[in-house]
């Protein structure tokens, strides 16, 4: 179900359908002034224009942009679950915000059947894959999947300290897990190579 914006929604279909995929895909789309110079990017949008990815030129004739729905609510999923437990004006109101370019009741019927099926996304999650914790070298160590609106996105190993403050991370966006291991023990220094090196080992006994 695509959700409508109420810009998008007054060109013709065949640049609807364009504009839509430009948004999903997070390229920058303005309202522009019907003065803006006219390249291959602009669109006629009722009594104004639509640019995307608006050149130097063309910056200063740009109104505002057309925000996807995740501008407005990053957090999706979280926030259905939490809609789910209001009334309908409840929720209506915490929708309030996105008038302007999205209908609020819409977007609760979306998000309620989102939510309903299992479908909604925050705009990033993760998911823990492997934990470690070395008190010598004061480290705690995560390897995560990262997701971004549902898809996967890469691997990531993040370093905290346990005690003293201390964050560290190094990302790997190849879906093979024995690699980015590697790749994580070539990238990091000090303490946290030393206690990487620890993790690596009790995985290799285990």
């Amino acid at each position: 179900m695509q959700v409508k914006n109420k810009i998008i929604e007054q060109l013709d279909d065949d640049a609807k359908e364009f504009f839509y995929r430009l948004l999903n895909d997070d390229i920058l789309v303005c309202r522009a002034t019907t003065d803006i110079p006219d390249y291959k990017n602009t669109e006629k949008c009722g009594d104004s224009y639509l640019v995307y990815a608006p050149m130097v030129k063309q910056q200063p004739f740009c109104s505002g942009r057309v925000m996807p729905l995740y501008a407005y609510i990053p957090n999706m999923k979280d926030d259905a679950a939490y809609i789910a437990h209001l009334t309908v004006d409840q929720a209506l109101h915490f929708l309030d915000c996105m008038k302007e370019q999205y209908e609020p009741k819409e977007v609760y019927d979306f998000l309620m059947e989102g939510h309903k099926n299992g479908t909604l996304w925050n705009i990033v999650e993760d998911k823990t894959l492997k934990e470690f914790i070395d008190e010598e070298n004061d480290r705690r160590i995560e390897i995560c999947e990262l997701y971004q609106k549902g898809e996967w996105n890469s691997y990531v190993c993040s370093l905290y300290g346990i005690k003293e403050a201390h964050t560290c991370g190094v990302s790997y966006n190849e879906r093979d897990l024995k690699a980015a291991m590697k790749h994580f023990a070539k990238y990091l220094r000090g303490a946290d190579r030393a206690a990487f090196n620890k993790f690596m080992q009790s995985e290799a006994e285990m």
